[in-house]
């Protein structure tokens, strides 16, 4: 032990960075001694984002009121001006041949409000509230908006209780996709529209611009996504297997009588958008956008309606 404590003793006194006492000029200093490492202290933390977060709530707040704001001018100026109130009524119409629009309503109002309560909680996501409680909060609203709109419309027509279900239903079904990401992937609820012949004669004769009415220009597709479906070939990826509604003659008013309303439900083929987009293009806003539209919309004319059954009023 003895020999072991005079070891360490000659070390520290043939090292003169730890010989040197304070103060000994620098010239005394063998050059060779490492200098001692000092460490910084670490940075302050910067202060949290509360503004960019506070800003992007204020833009989700401005991105509602400009969407339900452009359709409460859009159903104010189509349906309810000038129209006079004639007291409450009720009616249940449904899918019925000799309704209103045969059935293809409905899937009017279920579809809108799928997109609206679907794209209205995406500016809250955006935002930064939960996914979960933004869907939520963005059904809600949808569908106090979609109430009061079928209050008026039954003082000046009717109180259509099946398009209340509707309403529901779409916003149901925005809730499911928005929290279920495999349903997501597997199945958009989509619309396919062209203008009518008897639309573009309306727009002619009257000046009538209300294309919400057109449903013989309007087709709904529940498209199932063959891309989504594992180990299914890639060329595959390009197609979607949809079941269709629509319905001919009913709205807007035929121009020629013979010309019979009739429903159809199909089973068919639609092009993929959102795979074709994918195939095309990098990942880039454009591309997102589009893919996002997808969701809501089908082309015109990418449909192949394989079998169906029809009937007429």
């Amino acid at each position: 032990m003895q020999r072991l404590l005079a070891w360490i003793v000659t070390i520290a006194l043939a090292s003169p960075a730890l010989a040197a006492p304070a103060g000994v000029p620098a010239d005394d200093v063998d050059d060779t001694a490492v200098a001692p490492v000092v460490v910084p202290a670490p940075a302050p933390l910067p202060p949290p984002l509360v503004a960019p977060r506070s800003r992007a709530k204020l833009y989700a707040a401005g991105g509602l009121a400009l969407t339900y704001g452009a359709f409460s001018t859009y159903a104010y100026f189509a349906w309810f001006r000038g129209k006079e109130n004639h007291g409450m009524g009720f009616t249940f119409d449904g899918f019925g041949v000799d309704g209103y629009a045969g059935g293809a309503d409905k899937l009017g109002h279920a579809w809108t409000g799928y997109l609206l309560s679907r794209a209205t909680s995406g500016f809250l996501t955006t935002a930064g509230w939960p996914r979960f409680e933004s869907s939520l909060v963005a059904a809600s609203i949808s569908q106090v908006f979609f109430t009061l709109s079928e209050y008026e419309d039954a003082l000046i027509y009717q109180f259509e209780i099946s398009d209340v279900i509707a309403n529901v239903a779409g916003a149901a079904f925005a809730v499911l996709m928005v929290n279920v990401p495999e349903v997501d992937r597997l199945l958009d609820f989509r619309l396919e529209y062209f203008p009518s012949s008897d639309y573009r004669r309306t727009v002619r004769t009257s000046g009538n611009i209300d294309f919400f009415q057109d449903y013989s220009g309007q087709s709904y597709l529940l498209a199932l996504h063959l891309d989504a479906i594992p180990r299914m070939p890639r060329v595959l990826g390009f197609a979607d297997v949809v079941v269709g509604f629509e319905s001919r003659h009913y709205s807007p008013p035929r121009a020629d009588p013979l010309d019979a309303p009739t429903q159809r439900l199909y089973l068919g083929v639609a092009l993929n958008v959102q795979h074709l987009l994918g195939a095309l293009f990098c990942d880039s806003p454009g591309r997102r956008i589009g893919h996002h539209v997808a969701e809501y919309v089908s082309l015109p004319y990418t449909t192949l309606k394989a079998l169906d059954a029809q009937r007429s009023r």
